[in-house]
Formats: structure tokens, C-alpha cells, sequence
């Protein structure tokens, strides 16, 4: 039997290392910017995980994703 390949839902979310808020998330500006800890505590219930973090100049990426169904 073949296993079936999951298609996923993908954030990136932009954040602010000195004051640990999201700045953006899909090239959204966030106002007022919510704090990481707040906003990763949200997209965990809501089914998201971390995947990847990546320096960004100043800033980190965060990739979330997320199963489609």
C-alpha cells in the first residue's frame, strides 16, 4: 500500500529579535505586533509547528506549517 502524500499549509512569520515580537507573517505587517511567545502559544493550538528558523538580516524567519486537512 502507498502511503499518501499530506499537502500543507505554510506560514512565514518575520520576528524582531530585540523585542521578541512578529513583525510580519506572509508579508503581513502586524499591528500591533504580538509578542512571539503569545503568537507561537496561538499557532500551536491551532495546529501549526515550527519547521525552520533562519537568520534575516536583523530578524529571524520562522517557517510554521501545518497539515491541509
Amino acid at each position: 500500500m502507498e502511503e499518501q502524500e499530506r499537502e500543507y499549509l505554510t506560514l512565514q512569520a518575520i520576528v524582531d529579535v530585540t523585542s521578541r515580537t512578529v513583525m510580519r507573517v506572509n508579508k503581513e505587517p502586524q499591528s500591533p505586533a504580538p509578542d512571539l511567545k503569545e503568537f507561537l502559544s496561538v499557532k500551536r493550538h491551532e495546529g501549526w509547528g515550527v519547521v525552520g528558523v533562519a537568520p534575516s538580516g536583523p530578524h529571524l524567519l520562522m517557517i510554521l506549517k501545518r497539515p491541509l486537512s
